[in-house]
Formats: C-alpha cells, structure tokens, sequence
C-alpha cells in the first residue's frame, strides 16, 4: 500500500510539473504603455523545468520555470538583465533589472490565443 501510494504521489507531482511548464507556453504581449527598456513581446516554450524562447526577438538564457514563476536572463544592446515573473491565468508580470539590480522596470504581458 505504501508503494502505491508513493508512485501516486510521484505520478501526481510529475502531472503538476507538466501542467505548470505549459501554462508559460506561447506568445506574450504587453499590454498598455510600457516603460522604456522593458520587454514588449515573449516567445516562451517549456520543458520539464527548463524554459526556452526569445524577448523581443532576442533568445534567452538561463531560464527556469517552477510552478507560475519564471527567470531568464536576455542581453539586450550589450547588457544582460535578469527577468523573474509570475503568470497569473493569461497574464504574465515580468520585473526585470540588469543583474546588478540597476534599471529595475516591470511590465505586464497577456497571452495570446
């Protein structure tokens, strides 16, 4: 019995990381004005935990995905920033910053159908 329950158990929490790497899945747009510097558009896949796609065409590095938050970083004009979200239903909020933590700006993306 405890056997099984483990297997359920480890069957479940592989389901939820599945579920959780594809909410980050697809197209990502800003809505409203963004603050200059920001991220206007995300081309996001998911794999298990890994997180791959391009930020404003340019492809990110380093990025990871658990539950509904998101890191990468991407360089931009010769800078790398760091970038953390959270996915909340079909919007995403990115706050990014260079990797000193200098230039903090955040923008809110929607996803697309």
């Amino acid at each position: 019995m405890k056997r099984i329950s483990t297997m359920l158990a480890a069957l479940f929490l592989a389901a939820a990381c599945v579920f959780a790497a594809a909410v980050a899945d697809g197209t990502w747009t800003a809505q409203g004005q963004v603050p200059a510097g920001a991220i206007s558009t995300l081309v996001l896949t998911s794999s298990g935990a890994t997180l791959s796609g391009t930020a404003d065409g340019v492809q990110i590095t380093a990025g990871k995905i658990q539950n509904n938050s998101v890191w990468f970083s991407v360089v931009k004009s010769g800078k790398t920033y760091a970038c953390k979200g959270q996915i909340a239903g079909s919007t995403l909020t990115i706050y990014q910053s260079l990797t000193d933590g200098s230039q903090p700006v955040s923008v809110t993306l929607a996803k697309a159908n």
